[in-house]
């Protein structure tokens, strides 16, 4: 228990400020690599498995949390700075086996990873941190409003996913599924409120799932739309029609993401078994 306290007092003192960081910070874990990418804030901007691109790594293309405020044109928040209101990174954290680290434009670790950022997003303040263990991906974003905040819509989590995923496969509430081909024709295949998905690329078997949890309910006007574009499969995590976010509110939610290899065969029995223990 001591070490427990010491470790956790270090780390408390051990968090670094955004202009202290590599503009590019490469993790391995496993058999997972993710980039962190300073033009995104230090958001992801790119995801390997067994040395595949599953989450594309161009400027346009955003990870992350963006909301938008009413009467304002464009998002707020991840990589996006239209509206001339960034993201202001006020802390970075890591963590590489349990112990604190400095970051370093290549961090190897041999059995998990951590990352904890506080940003400054408009009138919303977000801890948002990142694990990596067990060729699993965990992300967590949780949100303080500052100010009372007239919110349009919120996309509380953000992944662009390689075109080469062209078989899409989700859960629906009641127990249902949904089967798409993914072609690329920039249109919105799937908009309905999906805990957990899952994504196939038939030529080289690469596969990944993706579960939802919300920590303060997922509120009646949560959906999830993919857009089959021809840079990215992009899945959203959106909540809207939001009455005036009063000053003090909290709101949190996790994605959990786990990589696997399957066949075309067996692929949405692959994906069946993945979401059960998920």
């Amino acid at each position: 228990m001591k070490k427990i306290v010491v470790l956790l007092l270090f780390m408390a003192f051990s968090a670094v400020y955004a202009a202290e960081l590599p503009k590019f910070i490469e993790v391995s874990c496993g058999k997972v690599k993710i980039k962190l990418d300073h033009r995104k804030f230090w958001n992801i901007n790119r995801v390997e498995y067994e040395g595949e691109m599953f989450g594309v790594d161009n400027t346009g293309s955003h990870y992350g949390f963006v909301h938008c405020i009413k009467g304002i044109k464009g998002f707020i928040g991840s990589g996006h700075k239209e509206t001339g209101v960034a993201e202001k990174v006020d802390s970075i954290r890591f963590v590489i086996d349990g112990q604190a680290c400095e970051a370093a434009p290549k961090m190897n670790a041999k059995k998990s990873f951590f990352m904890e950022k506080v940003s400054t997003i408009g009138t919303i303040k977000v801890t948002y941190s990142i694990a990596l263990e067990d060729d699993t991906l965990f992300e967590r974003t949780n949100l303080y409003f500052t100010k009372a905040s007239d919110i349009q819509h919120v996309y509380c989590s953000m992944h662009p996913w390689s075109t080469e995923f062209t078989k899409y496969y989700g859960l629906r509430p009641d127990g249902t599924f949904l089967s798409i081909d993914l072609v690329a024709n920039n249109k919105v295949p799937a908009s309905e409120y999906m805990p957990k998905i899952s994504l196939f690329n038939p030529k080289t078997g690469g596969a990944l799932a993706t579960a939802l949890y919300f920590e303060h309910g997922k509120g009646k006007d949560a959906r999830r739309m993919l857009w089959d574009r021809p840079y990215y499969r992009k899945d959203y995590i959106i909540l809207e029609n939001f009455n005036p976010v009063p000053a003090g509110h909290h709101a949190g939610m996790s994605v959990k993401t786990v990589f696997f290899r399957s066949t075309p065969e067996n692929f949405t029995k692959d994906a069946e078994k993945t979401f059960l223990i998920m």
